[in-house]
């Protein structure tokens, strides 16, 4: 088999002898057409969201394997998205090279897969009006902010799809996985955009984003995120905090506003819209109020 190889030469040499001791034929700066590819970040990121036409030489993105060894939730999102199904972060692993090499996708489709006949649901969460009511107060009118609590209702669709609920229900993920589970913002999106429910589907899309930068699937910042997304990523992270999780117990009410006013390792202030985090700290024991409220209802 014909093999191409574009990674860092300190890798090179040994994923070359390895290749050839299997009896493969490998191939680094030539233009030959070869069944398989095994590249690095740095070279494949010129065409990473069509910046660039991928080579006419390369083989289809099913037959890649992506190896490096560390890359961030939103550079492996990518990656996956333009079709990769076999990324092994180093060391290498042998099973991750088998299956690569014959054709045994490690990463599923990140499509929404849903049954025939079957009508996904916006989400019913009691507690989402009134908490935007306390953050969007003289922001939004009352209808504005009905028409809000519709459109962020539909940011976790893509979850009901079964290999992301498989993946949600999860103890523990590992880097790869947690990078196929995050891929549930472009799936919703995709999904959404074909019921022409633009917003939402924006929204779907940045829910997971960081006013800092450092959140996913694209890792943008700032007002570049949708305000609906914003206040999205707010409501879920203290109504995450209130939850039981496998790794983790439910936090009281003061012990999550202290984690998002101050941060906790995981979370970071930084990760939200300032005004909105502000606003919420200054209504947080009205929010406290309507979620015991919700609570008791329950």
């Amino acid at each position: 088999m014909n093999i191409l190889v574009a990674v860092d030469n300190e890798v090179a040499d040994s994923l070359i002898y390895w290749l050839h001791s299997q009896g493969h034929h490998t191939h680094t700066d030539s233009t030959t057409l070869c069944q398989k590819l095994v590249l690095d970040y740095s070279h494949l990121k010129p065409y990473l969201h069509t910046k660039q036409p991928l080579p006419g030489h390369w083989p289809t993105p099913e037959h890649w394997l992506l190896l490096d060894a560390y890359l961030e939730h939103a550079q492996l999102i990518s990656i996956m998205h333009m079709g990769c199904k076999h990324i092994s972060l180093t060391p290498i692993h042998a099973v991750h090279l088998q299956q690569w090499l014959y054709t045994q996708p490690q990463i599923i489709s990140l499509a929404c897969d849903w049954p025939v006949n079957y009508e996904p649901e916006a989400e019913t969460e009691p507690l989402l009006l009134p908490f935007i009511g306390c953050i969007a107060h003289k922001v939004w009118t009352d209808e504005e902010q009905q028409v809000a609590v519709k459109l962020i209702a539909w940011r976790n669709v893509a979850l009901q799809s079964a290999q992301y609920q498989h993946l949600n229900e999860s103890s523990k993920l590992d880097t790869v996985e947690f990078s196929q589970l995050a891929n549930h913002t472009l799936a919703g999106h995709s999904w959404l955009e074909k019921q022409a429910n633009h917003k939402a589907a924006l929204i779907a899309h940045q829910h997971h984003e960081h006013w800092d930068g450092t959140g996913y699937p694209m890792a943008i910042s700032g007002e570049a995120i949708c305000f609906e997304a914003r206040v999205a990523k707010l409501y879920d992270s203290y109504v995450g905090l209130r939850k039981d999780k496998p790794y983790a117990k439910a936090c009281d009410h003061r012990t999550s506003v202290k984690k998002l006013a101050f941060g906790d390792g995981y979370l970071s202030p930084s990760h939200f819209d300032p005004h909105l985090l502000k606003r919420f700290l200054a209504a947080e024991k009205t929010i406290e109020l309507h979620y015991n409220s919700v609570c008791l209802d329950n």
